[in-house]
């Protein structure tokens, strides 16, 4: 069998398919979304992506408006990154 790649936008690197199979890429709603204090560029989203409930923080302050929620506001999200630990208690 041919391997396949994709190139993902992710470091302009070349992925092969199998790789790209790995990935756990979920469509969630947009719960809540507030700012994190004395954090102008984070946003703290809980996401409902259908098998459960997550808190994502993300730096797209300047790009999405904290009040805009609900069921007509999708956002994808990786799942298979590890969580992280922050200086900011969420």
């Amino acid at each position: 069998m041919r391997l396949q790649a994709i190139r993902l936008i992710l470091s302009n690197r070349l992925f092969l398919f199998e790789e790209f199979e790995k990935l756990d890429i979920r469509v969630g709603t947009v719960l809540e979304c507030e700012t994190v204090p004395k954090m102008k560029k984070l946003l703290k989203f809980k996401i409902a992506d259908g098998l459960e409930n997550r808190i994502i923080v993300s730096g797209i302050a300047q790009h999405y408006a904290p009040g805009r929620t609900g069921r007509e506001n999708k956002c994808c999200s990786l799942q298979t990154w590890l969580p992280a630990n922050s200086k900011t208690a969420w």
